[in-house]
């Protein structure tokens, strides 16, 4: 009976797992038998197996001894190996996770020596080139070069361009801040001035002139008219009380 408890991003599969298992081996052929998705996740890091508080297993170890026997209720820890520790790190102590997987296919009642030669020599291929891989940097990329950059010589101002894969700023509030341009263009077209149209247009605006001031005109005209009309009806209406008021004087006088 073997405990083996997961830890830093290997959680999320679970984090403690028991099994009747014996030997080493036979606690990484549960596990990647029984995990989905465990072995796709230890074929991209590297990891520290450690047995107990502090006996760790080197990659030596599983090579030569892939059947390693486990103590009886045996607690094994499998943490991810922090990548970029520097002074202090002591490499022995990192196992590939693609050893790890060849471990599991070590099976002493299925295969023949020959064949437990051959399973060890894949694991131990597939550790020694992710153990390779570890301590290589990683090739570069080869930089494509810009073509030569032509200013424009009519407008101004086309550099303040942000390329392509750059974080585009989220502002909050009042700010004072140059632009961060996504793209711009410049188009030319011909655009061609009708100078009949202006023309017409003030031809139409002197004739609306000349008809407001006729209209203005009219109604004053009408104006005057009215008022001329008004005059005279008010002298008529004059008269006509000063004659009533003759006519009754004239009465009176008769009858006194």
């Amino acid at each position: 009976m073997a405990t083996i408890i997961f830890h830093g991003n290997l959680k999320r599969f679970g984090t403690h797992f028991t099994l009747e298992a014996e030997t080493f081996s036979e606690l990484m052929s549960g596990l990647l038998t029984q995990i989905n998705g465990l072995r796709q996740q230890l074929q991209q890091g590297y990891y520290k197996v450690r047995l107990g508080k502090n006996r760790y297993l080197s990659e030596s170890q599983i090579k030569t001894n892939p059947a390693l026997q486990l103590a009886n209720n045996e607690t094994i820890h499998l943490t991810p190996a922090a990548s970029g520790a520097g002074r202090g790190f002591n490499f022995g102590q990192i196992i590939a996770g693609v050893a790890l997987i060849g471990v599991s296919l070590w099976n002493p009642f299925v295969w023949s020596a020959a064949g437990a030669t051959l399973g060890l020599s894949v694991g131990a291929s597939l550790a020694i080139s992710g153990t390779i891989g570890l301590l290589t940097k990683p090739p570069e990329m080869a930089k494509v070069e810009e073509g030569e950059k032509q200013q424009s010589t009519s407008f101004s101002n086309l550099r303040n361009l942000t390329p392509q894969g750059r974080p585009i700023p989220l502002l909050y509030g009042k700010m004072m801040t140059s632009l961060v341009l996504i793209s711009q263009g410049i188009e030319s077209f011909d655009d061609a001035v009708d100078v009949q149209k202006p023309m017409i247009d003030e031809q139409s605006n002197a004739q609306h002139q000349q008809q407001t001031r006729a209209r203005e005109r009219e109604e004053q005209e009408r104006a005057r008219e009215d008022n001329r009309d008004s005059r005279e009806t008010r002298e008529q209406e004059r008269a006509e009380r000063e004659e009533r008021r003759r006519e009754n004087e004239r009465m009176y006088n008769e009858l006194f």
